[in-house]
């Protein structure tokens, strides 16, 4: 059987290859690298195959025959398929030797793991909870989990592709923010993967506290120029409440005599060309007066390279806008008046 593991794993590599960024050799290799505990002999042939299998994906990725999608999507399987492949050799292992291999890979990793059952309790958690979380695996263990946490089962969360962010409270009493993906593992079993984002929050944060105290106007529409997020500024700027605005065109608020510019200006065939462009409009505000605005818009993509939408920057320029004006009133008085003054001469 290691034979034929060896053979379909050269064949399946080298169909990645041929065709890259397919989907279906992606999946053949995931089920490929699933069969593989039943394959091979004996458990250090496995970790073995485990590890070699990890780097030639690397490999494979940084080759470019995998998508950075792809890749993502490809660790978290195999990651997933590890732990249960772990759990059920907990169940089944009667030597403590043949658990060190897997005791590094899940309990001296980042990835905090657990595995609750239908009556909500923890029945298995990493030892990486400690470095995490502050607590000891079997703090945790049962509903204790909950109670020290401040957290729970059913809480209402929003899942976004099969993750979301939970608050937690550490053994220190500061609190953390976890990220989870969950796998049903059997009917009464669920297992819990979790990575501390942190950090990554707390720069979200930062970011929009800066977002929400600058002066300027700043938005985000979708890919059809709707806005999905404005800044407190525009409030204060426009007199429009942000609920007024959400989901409208972010034209319909621009002057009807600049309007037909803005628009070829933002022309979706054009708009690659033109990221980063100013251009200068005004915009109608709710008591009727306008203002104008000097704007900069940059496509936002997904981890795929698709624009999924806008954000834009916007700076208001009125006060200069109508400087110019006088300026230029000025120099055409000035000129007329050299202009007669030279006929007269």
């Amino acid at each position: 059987s290691t034979f034929l593991l060896i053979a379909y794993f050269t064949s399946t590599v080298y169909r990645v290859i041929v065709f890259p960024h397919s989907i279906i050799t992606s999946i053949e290799y995931i089920i490929l690298f699933s069969f593989s505990y039943k394959m091979v002999s004996s458990l250090k042939k496995y970790w073995f195959f485990v590890v070699f299998y990890i780097l030639i994906t690397i490999v494979l990725f940084v080759l470019n025959y995998f998508t950075k999608a792809n890749f993502v999507a490809n660790l978290s399987a195999m990651m997933f398929i590890i732990i249960i492949n772990q759990l059920r050799y907990i169940t089944n292992a009667a030597s403590k030797d043949q658990l060190i291999f897997t005791d590094k890979i899940i309990n001296k990793g980042t990835s905090l793991v657990l595995a609750i059952n239908a009556k909500h309790e923890i029945v298995y958690c990493s030892e990486t909870i400690l470095p995490i979380l502050g607590y000891t695996k079997f703090e945790v263990l049962g509903l204790n989990y909950w109670h020290l946490t401040e957290s729970r089962f059913n809480e209402n969360v929003e899942k976004i592709n099969d993750l979301y962010v939970k608050k937690l409270k550490c053994s220190n009493h500061q609190y953390k923010y976890i990220q989870w993906k969950d796998f049903q593992f059997s009917d009464d079993l669920k297992v819990s993967i979790g990575q501390d984002v942190s950090e990554q929050i707390e720069v979200q944060n930062q970011y929009k506290k800066l977002v929400e105290s600058a002066n300027e106007i700043i938005f985000e529409t979708d890919t059809e120029g709707k806005f999905t997020f404005l800044n407190s500024y525009t409030e204060t700027l426009t007199g429009y409440t942000r609920e007024e605005l959400l989901g409208t065109f972010f034209a319909d608020i621009v002057s009807k005599n600049h309007l037909k510019r803005v628009l070829e200006f933002y022309d979706p065939k054009m708009i690659r060309n033109r990221s980063d462009v100013a251009i200068e409009f005004p915009i109608v505000c709710k008591d009727r007066s306008e203002i104008w605005l000097s704007q900069k818009v940059t496509i936002t993509k997904n981890l795929d390279g698709k624009t999924i939408g806008f954000s834009a920057i916007s700076h208001n320029v009125t006060n200069e806008i109508i400087n110019e004006k006088i300026q230029a009133k000025k120099l055409h008085k000035t000129a007329t008046y050299n202009a007669i003054i030279n006929n007269i001469v």
